[in-house]
């Protein structure tokens, strides 16, 4: 796995939604430290540090940033990210 914890200067952030995507078929998704922190596996966009993911848990929608991201060797788009959640505005 390529580690990725650095945010790339010349990268500019965007925000992946995967409000409509369910968890333990499309991607897996772990609360670490009561939620304020989580890990969550996918495939697909290759987001970077920095980037942000949107998720829905009933009709609440949260938005986690990444703060590490490692990127598997095959499938070469699928990733494993460390997330802090952050305020939705």
């Amino acid at each position: 796995m390529n580690k990725h914890t650095l945010f790339e200067p010349d990268h500019m952030n965007k925000t992946y939604d995967y409000t409509q995507y369910i968890s333990g078929r499309d991607y897996f998704f772990e609360l670490l430290n009561g939620g304020i922190t989580a890990c969550m596996t996918a495939e697909g966009n290759c987001p970077k540090c920095g980037d942000r993911i949107l998720l829905k848990y009933g009709d609440k929608t949260y938005q986690y940033q990444i703060e590490e991201i490692d990127y598997y060797s095959n499938p070469p788009d699928m990733w494993i990210a460390l997330l802090r959640q952050v305020a939705v505005k």
